[in-house]
């Protein structure tokens, strides 16, 4: 047998779509197919147009595709489309997967190339902007360095330890009577209102209440998730022993926040 040529693109797309508007014609001729509107007469063909279309991609790398009301950029309007985007009512192509594939990289290259420099960009227009305002700000920067030593001296005790304790025990038992995230917001404002006023650092009371809010949130269900689950989950576990247990391991915790928490935190800060 002889070699066959296989035809181009463009001769197949013109056998696909005269083969596919024969087929038409002769449902409809024949009343399979009932079209009432242009609408219906596009969504018929291009139904053919898809099925047909498959049959003449030959080669691994050829992709035959169809698209409706696609719109179709002109240079200059016209009247029935102004705005230069025409609507084109069937468009359909067949073309090299792999030169698409190579034209999706390199437009992927360029768009990384743009992204890239403008990141750059941007970091360059921050580290010039952070070395303005470094060099405007140094001396206050100095001062308030000066101010942050002197609080980092102070640490807890005499009154302000009272305080912190009495703060913590009504953090334990306000998180175990409503949602922790929300105790935790009211308590903070609170002891940041009295570190301003007694001039204390309230790093260590603050970092204190946090773990406080988080850890002792669990002898009720309305504590918290995990309480919820361990009181919901009554197969496994009774009330009783969910209260027991959580009072105690809530209790011990209690003791170690404050008995090594405060002078470990005071060691830290």
């Amino acid at each position: 047998m002889g070699e066959c040529a296989i035809p181009t693109y463009e001769e197949r797309l013109v056998e696909i779509i005269n083969i596919s508007y024969k087929l038409l014609c002769n449902k409809i001729a024949g009343g399979e197919v009932v079209v009432n509107n242009e609408a219906s007469l596009q969504h018929q063909l291009s139904l053919i147009l898809k099925h047909i279309g498959q049959p003449f991609l030959f080669a691994k790398e050829d992709r035959f595709e169809i698209e409706l009301e696609k719109e179709i950029p002109i240079k200059s309007a016209t009247n029935k489309s102004p705005n230069q985007k025409p609507r084109c009512d069937i468009w359909l192509t067949i073309r090299d997967r792999v030169a698409v594939k190579k034209g999706l990289t390199i437009i992927l290259i360029i768009v990384s190339i743009v992204l890239g420099l403008h990141s750059l960009i941007n970091l360059l227009a921050f580290i010039a902007l952070f070395v303005v305002f470094s060099i405007s700000k140094k001396e206050k920067v100095k001062k308030e360095k000066k101010q942050i030593e002197k609080l980092n001296n102070i640490n807890i005790t005499g009154k302000d330890l009272l305080m912190t304790v009495v703060l913590l025990l009504v953090c334990i038992v306000l998180t175990n009577i409503s949602n922790s995230l929300v105790i935790g917001m009211i308590l903070q404002p609170v002891a940041l209102t009295y570190c301003a006023t007694a001039n204390v650092n309230p790093a260590p009371i603050i970092t204190l209440l946090i773990f406080t809010v988080l850890l002792t949130a669990a002898c009720t269900p309305a504590a918290s998730p995990f309480a919820a689950m361990l009181f919901g989950n009554k197969k496994w576990l009774a009330a009783g022993d969910v209260y027991k247990y959580s009072l105690t391991i809530v209790a011990v915790e209690t003791i170690i926040i404050i008995g090594l928490g405060i002078p470990f935190i005071n060691m830290l800060f």
